[in-house]
This record gives structure tokens, C-alpha cells and sequence, in this order.
């Protein structure tokens, strides 16, 4: 057996030295890829996603620190969106989306300085959200990119509907692998706000297509089957933030207003029709007593609302009273945040959930105007476009749908790579073609005007 270890020494040596040379090509192929075909990296994105929700427990390459598979994908399409740079003319918009990069640059680097990694890693899903709306504002999409990307959205919709269910069963069965979904003892939240949050997408871009008749006909079986979903997985915020989204479509595309109330009347009524039977039987106490109390919750002095509010008082007080530099561009990544509620008297270290206190606190006044005028312009475009789009299921009222419910969720929750679609393809279909405002200043229509020219 002494032959065995040269052989297995020159495999492992052979094996390192080929990778060497492959890796740094697949890597390049992949940012190659992903400079050209927006679609392809968008659909990663969400299977990406998709993957995460299914296996819970992310497998991680440990290198100094994690490396997940969405910091892979990320750092391609970073490195894409910083090629496209070159190519692409900036107007005011890419100034504003640079100057927020920008400010988070300023404080992780300041972070590297002095806490070391702990920086890299609170940066980490900040990058993910400025990258990825970068790379898709240096696009022209067209109406059947718009449309793969649709598809894509609604599948992973309804593959995340089938986990629930299975979830849910398994719950119901007792199961053992169920200890991997208990949530703070809220064992039936089987998703989480994040994972939640992207099937509340997929139900607005359902019902748009089920009330436009737009889309595969299986859209429209799926829309009444998210909204339960979405009820049963007792996320208060999402709930708001569906009926946020689902007001803003109704007023935005008027025609459907009778259609869209028949739509919410029949979801209601299919999921009493099956809800009542098992609620009736005893077989859902649980389910029962646990949407009880997250109803009840609300308003209360020891609610997660009312905790929040107090937290992000004492994360503000900080802020502003740190002085002119603080004040301008936040303290660095890996700060902490640690405050004092001074109501309940306790020590708190989590974050601040809420992506409004948290880029206050790490890039400043500098870093938040900048994201927020970002959101202002493309929310404007949108209810001010003019354009028809005919059987186009991404157009500008379900983003306008999907902006606005978005501005409301980030008052609670910080962003996550799959929040990118909503500002980065309305900031991309604002590109497409010169818009011309049916109000407003001269000035401000050249803008529109200027930012929607061929670059």
C-alpha cells in the first residue's frame, strides 16, 4: 500500500493546480454571462433564493469567513454591473444609486479598520441590495426579458407554496425535521418575513395578470392559494403590506376596480370554505390560538411594533447626538447596536430591523436621502408613465404595486437580495424609452426625457 500515497499526494496536487487555472475562468465566464443577459442573472438570483427556502440550513465555504452561495453569485454580478459601468451613460439616477454605494463603501471600509471581518459580514446584505439594483439600472429590458422574468417570479411562487404545505403537514405529523422551522416558539411560521415577503410579490403580480387576463391560466389558481398562505404564516407586517400593495394597484390601473374586489371576495370566501372545517374539527387550535394573538398583539405595550418604536428612538437619540460626521455618514459596519430602552429597562444588541434606522446609522443622512430619492424618482415615474403596455404583466402599475409596498416593509425589515426587482425594473423600464410627464416642470420632464435616451 505504499504506492497509495504518492498517488493520492499527486491527485490532491493535480487537483489544486487545475483549479487554479479552471476557477478563475469559470468565474470570468460567469461575469461574461451575466454582462450580457440580464435575464440569466436574475433568474439565478431567484433560484438562488428559492434554494435557500427549501434547504433552511445554508451550506457555507469557510474561508476566513463564510462564504454563502449568494456572496458567490453577488460578487459576479457586482463585478458585471461594474463592467456595464463603461458602457452605460449616467444621469442623475445612477448618480444617486452611486453616491448611497458609495457611502456603504465609506463605512465598511472604516469598519475593515476597526472591527476587522464583523464589518464584511453586517455589510453583507446591503451589497447584495446596491448590486443587484446597480446591475439591473444598466439595462434596456425588453417586453420578453420583462416576461422570463415574470414566469421565473410566479414559479418560484408557487414551488415556495408547495414547501409550506409539505411544512405544514409535517408539523401536523409530528414529524422530527420540523425542529429546523420553530421560530421562537412560533413553530407554524414556516417561512420567514423575508421568504414571505416574496411570495406577497407574487400574489400582486398574480392578481394583476388574473384581473388583466394576462399570463398562463395556472396564475390565476395560484392567487387565492398565496393570499392563504400569506394569512396563515402570520407575518403582521406582510399582511399591511398586502393590502398596501393591493389598494395601490386598484387605484393605479381604475379599470379593474370592481374585478379586483370580486378577486379579494373569492380568495376570502375559498379560504373560509377551507379554513372553516378544519378550525371547526379541533384540528388547527393551534393555528387558531397562535393568529389570535398575533391580531390581539397589535397596539399592545409589549408588542413587537411598540418594542421596535422604542428601539429605534434609542438608535436615533445616538445618532444625533454623535456629532456633524456621524450625522453625515453613520458609524462604520461592525459598530454594534447596542442601546438601552429606557421603558422596559433592558440592554438591547439586535439590529434595528427597520432598513431606514439601519442605513441612518451606517451611512448617514448622506446614504439614506440618497436610497430614498432613488425610490421617490422611480415611484413617480411609475404612476406618472404614460406609456401603454399592453399584455405585459411587469409594467409600471404592478412595480408602482410592488414600490410603494416595498417603502412600507422597510419600515420594519432591512433588504434582502430578493427586494432588488421592484426598484431595479422600474429604474430599467424608466430607461427603456423617453418618458414625457403628463404634469410637472419642464425641467424635470427633460430629466425623465434625458434619462430615458439611447446610451
Amino acid at each position: 500500500m505504499e504506492w497509495l500515497f504518492p498517488v493520492l499526494h499527486f491527485v490532491f496536487t493535480a487537483t489544486l493546480f487545475v483549479g487554479a487555472f479552471v476557477l478563475p475562468l469559470v468565474l470570468f465566464y460567469g461575469v461574461w454571462s451575466f454582462y450580457q443577459r440580464p435575464t440569466l442573472a436574475i433568474r439565478w438570483v431567484i433560484w438562488v433564493f428559492l434554494l435557500e427556502a427549501i434547504i433552511i440550513v445554508q451550506p457555507s465555504l469557510p474561508l476566513g469567513v463564510n462564504l454563502f452561495i449568494p456572496d458567490l453569485l453577488f460578487l459576479l454580478i457586482g463585478a458585471a454591473g461594474l463592467l456595464r459601468l463603461f458602457v452605460t451613460k449616467l444621469r442623475w439616477p445612477h448618480y444617486l444609486w452611486l453616491i448611497f454605494g458609495a457611502m456603504l463603501a465609506f463605512s465598511f471600509a472604516l469598519g475593515v479598520l476597526k472591527f476587522g471581518s464583523k464589518s464584511g459580514v453586517e455589510l453583507r446584505p446591503y451589497f447584495y441590495f446596491w448590486a443587484g439594483v446597480w446591475y439591473l439600472m444598466t439595462f434596456r429590458l425588453s417586453s420578453a426579458d420583462l416576461e422570463t422574468i415574470a414566469r421565473s417570479w410566479m414559479f418560484a411562487s408557487a414551488v415556495m407554496v408547495v414547501i409550506a404545505c409539505f411544512r405544514w403537514l409535517a408539523l401536523a405529523a409530528g414529524l422530527e425535521i420540523t425542529h429546523y422551522w420553530n421560530e421562537g416558539g412560533q413553530s407554524l411560521r414556516v417561512f420567514t418575513s423575508t421568504q414571505t415577503f416574496f411570495l406577497v410579490q407574487g400574489f400582486i403580480i398574480g392578481l394583476y395578470a388574473r384581473l388583466n387576463k394576462i399570463g398562463p391560466a395556472w396564475w390565476s389558481g395560484l392567487v387565492p392559494i398565496l393570499f392563504i398562505c400569506i394569512v396563515v404564516l402570520q407575518h403582521r407586517t406582510l399582511w399591511v403590506m398586502a393590502f398596501v400593495s393591493t389598494a395601490v394597484l386598484v387605484l393605479a390601473a381604475g379599470k379593474v376596480r370592481s374585478r379586483a374586489l370580486t378577486g379579494a371576495l373569492a380568495a376570502a370566501v375559498i379560504g373560509a370554505v377551507v379554513l372553516t372545517p378544519l378550525l371547526l374539527g379541533g384540528k388547527l387550535d393551534r393555528l387558531q390560538q397562535s393568529l389570535s394573538r398575533s391580531v390581539e398583539e397589535v397596539g399592545q405595550q409589549n408588542s413587537t411594533m411598540t418594542w421596535r418604536v422604542q428601539s429605534w428612538q434609542a438608535l436615533v437619540q445616538q445618532w444625533a447626538t454623535s456629532g456633524p460626521l456621524v450625522n453625515l455618514a453613520g458609524f462604520p459596519f461592525g459598530s454594534g447596536f447596542n442601546r438601552r430602552i429606557e421603558a422596559s429597562q433592558t440592554e438591547l444588541t439586535q439590529s434595528p430591523h427597520s432598513q431606514y434606522v439601519t442605513m441612518l446609522l451606517r451611512t448617514g443622512l448622506v446614504g439614506l436621502l440618497a436610497m430614498l430619492a432613488a425610490y421617490a424618482f422611480a415611484i413617480r415615474g411609475m404612476w406618472r408613465w404614460p406609456h401603454s403596455r399592453a399584455a405585459q404583466v411587469l409594467d409600471n402599475k404592478v412595480l408602482l404595486a410592488l414600490l410603494l409596498g416595498q417603502v412600507f416593509f422597510f419600515l420594519t425589515y432591512a433588504a434582502e437580495y430578493n427586494m432588488i426587482l421592484p426598484l431595479g425594473l422600474a429604474l430599467t423600464l424608466l430607461a427603456a424609452q423617453p418618458v414625457t410627464l403628463r404634469s410637472g416642470s419642464a425641467g424635470l420632464a427633460r430629466a425623465f426625457n434625458n434619462w430615458g435616451a439611447q446610451a
